[in-house]
């Protein structure tokens, strides 16, 4: 992987130039001490830019790489004058804090979470499904996640809805696969 992304910079001069600054501003000798950081000692995640996502892409990087694998889709549009506009969805965009009723904060500005902190995912659960899947079978169907986040949950809680509303249950995950064709895991 390493050789891999130092071929990938080597072949652009702007962007290994941009690196190897990068690199020492940031406190690392030269641009292999960072890659070797990168690929061998820190958190290893990737990003896959697309402009059309094929329907099981998700699910196949989930499938494919131990690592997280966070997938944007970038959307173009023009305009008659050669405007373009880009549309995507930002990186873990609803991983917001409510922050209700601290002083001078309105209710629907949140601050944003660090997401190297968050460990556990929560689950709606109805009594039945609860009951059958979360307890008996000791695990839960599709979620929702980011890929970048998959190697860091821990815990799953269980979120019971009405009449209970309340998180009643909390247990360790074992894994995290994809689910079905969706893209999504278990």
């Amino acid at each position: 992987m390493k050789q891999v992304l130092y071929e990938a910079l080597r072949s652009h001069a702007t962007g290994m130039s941009f690196s190897e600054t990068y690199a020492i501003t940031h406190g690392f000798r030269n641009l292999d001490v960072m890659l070797e950081y990168l690929v061998f000692e820190s958190p290893f995640a990737a990003l896959v830019i697309m402009d059309e996502l094929p329907a099981n892409l998700e699910t196949v990087l989930a499938a494919t790489f131990r690592f997280g694998v966070e997938v944007l889709e970038i959307r173009t549009f023009g305009s008659e004058t050669s405007e373009q506009m880009y549309v995507f969805e930002p990186f873990l965009a609803e991983l917001r804090r409510d922050v209700s009723g601290v002083p001078d904060r309105e209710p629907e500005h949140g601050v944003t979470l660090d997401a190297a902190e968050v460990d556990t995912v929560v689950v709606p659960a109805r009594d039945e499904g609860f009951n059958e899947v979360f307890v008996k079978e000791n695990r839960w169907h599709e979620v929702r996640l980011h890929g970048t986040m998959r190697p860091q949950i821990k815990y799953a809680a269980a979120y019971r809805l009405a009449p209970t509303s309340a998180i009643t249950h909390v247990a360790p995950v074992r894994s995290i696969e994809p689910w079905k064709d969706s893209g999504n895991s278990c």
